[in-house]
């Protein structure tokens, strides 16, 4: 399981951190908690989430997958920088 933020209500939005960062990254946005519910994982390797398997997009993609039907989220947006675009990207598809 990813190590996650949830803060804030409302509609879902899920953001993805780049290559080497961690989901503290998104810092500057929590604002957007006032109208949004922010779902921030660390993607696997990466901050408080261990590696496991492998590097992959598609293993990324699963994990937030993973994560968004854990909590029992039917939609959300998603935004992703770097990495995390190729991330969101995968998830699109």
């Amino acid at each position: 399981m990813l190590a996650y933020h949830d803060i804030g209500s409302g509609i879902p939005l899920v953001l993805i951190h780049g290559l080497g960062s961690r989901k503290e990254a998104w810092k500057p946005q929590y604002e957007l908690a006032a109208r949004y519910r922010l779902i921030i994982p660390d993607l696997r390797g990466h901050g408080e989430t261990s590696f496991n398997d492998s590097f992959t997009m598609q293993n990324f993609a699963k994990d937030i997958r993973n994560l968004i039907e854990y909590l029992r989220i039917p939609d959300a947006f998603i935004c992703g920088l770097s990495l995390g675009g190729m991330v969101a990207q995968e998830l699109y598809k």
